[in-house]
């Protein structure tokens, strides 16, 4: 009895699950789960339907747009979040790191927040910045042959830096993707 209860709850969503213009779609399959009479097959029918569901969306080159931009948005989120939890105990360790942990998690959630109110090419202009910042850094703190004293942790920013050639390179590319991907030959198929 729970499993037909299970299958008519889903049952009830497929029309919903469907792109726009698909809708009768997913009530025939709504409509396909009542004539299967075993409960457990109904169920397994009414899994594969929400996949076939899942499949049509994805199909929409919008919703994979936007699902990609609010993914990258939460990676930059989840950043900041990190930087902030670790910002107590390095700034008690070392108050000059703190401050470059401090500085991230601000670059963080500026970088969401920008990409959030103006899209990819957003994202592209701070993600390119902060990728040609963290090089020079690099770069900087590499041919520098000054050792670690009370504000410097040559180590630490070398580290961070390189960590930021790859965070800041890899939201770049997410970026330009999101920023091309609606004028590619891909935007127009179905």
């Amino acid at each position: 009895m729970m499993l037909r209860q299970l299958t008519h709850i889903i049952g009830d969503k497929l029309p919903v699950l469907m792109p726009p213009g698909k809708e009768k779609w997913g009530a025939a399959m709504r409509n396909a789960l009542d004539s299967i009479a075993n409960p457990a097959n109904a169920l397994k029918f009414a899994m594969g339907c929400i996949w076939a569901c899942f499949n049509e969306r994805m199909k929409e080159m919008e919703f994979k747009l936007k699902m990609g931009r609010y993914a990258i948005i939460a990676a930059l989120l989840a950043l900041a979040v990190v930087a902030a939890a670790s910002l107590s105990n390095v700034f008690a360790a070392h108050a000059p790191s703190g401050l470059v942990f401090a500085g991230l998690g601000v670059a963080f959630v500026a970088t969401a927040f920008w990409t959030f109110l103006r899209g990819a090419e957003a994202l592209v202009q701070a993600a390119s910045s902060m990728l040609i910042l963290n090089l020079m850094a690099f770069a900087t703190l590499s041919s520098t042959s000054v050792g670690n004293d009370v504000w410097v942790n040559l180590e630490l920013y070398r580290a961070l830096a390189m960590e930021g050639i790859a965070i800041w390179g890899s939201l770049l590319l997410g970026g330009i993707a999101l920023w091309w991907l609606p004028n590619s030959k891909y935007a127009h198929q179905s």
